[in-house]
C-alpha cells in the first residue's frame, strides 16, 4: 500500500491499516494513526520510510500527543527520538 502526499510517498503493508478505508487515509489528517501503526506494528523498512516521509521532528512532535502506545513502543520512542517519557501523553495517562 502506498500513502502519497506532496512531500513523497510511504510504502506500508495493508495489514497495518486493516480497519480503515485505504482510499480515505490522508497523510496529514491521519498522521497520528499512521505514525502509531508504523511505530507499534511496522517493520524496519516501514519505519525508515516513515522517517523519510514525515521527518524526525514531525514524528517526535506527533508522538507526544498519541494517547496509547504499548510499553515497548513507548520506550523505543523515548530512546530513538530523545524524548523524556513525561512528555508523552500515553505515559501521563498511565500515572
Amino acid at each position: 500500500m502506498v500513502i502519497r502526499s506532496t512531500y513523497g510517498q510511504l510504502v506500508v503493508r495493508e495489514s497495518l491499516f486493516w480497519d480503515v478505508s485505504k482510499e480515505n487515509l490522508d497523510p496529514e489528517r491521519n498522521r497520528q494513526l499512521i505514525i502509531e501503526r508504523v511505530i507499534t506494528r511496522g517493520n524496519l523498512d516501514e519505519f525508515s520510510g516513515l522517517i523519510r516521509f514525515y521527518g524526525k521532528r514531525k514524528i517526535k512532535n506527533t508522538l507526544k500527543s498519541i494517547a496509547l502506545l504499548d510499553k515497548k513502543s513507548r520506550n523505543f520512542a523515548v530512546i530513538f527520538f530523545g524524548l523524556d517519557k513525561k512528555e508523552l501523553t500515553c505515559y501521563q495517562k498511565k500515572l
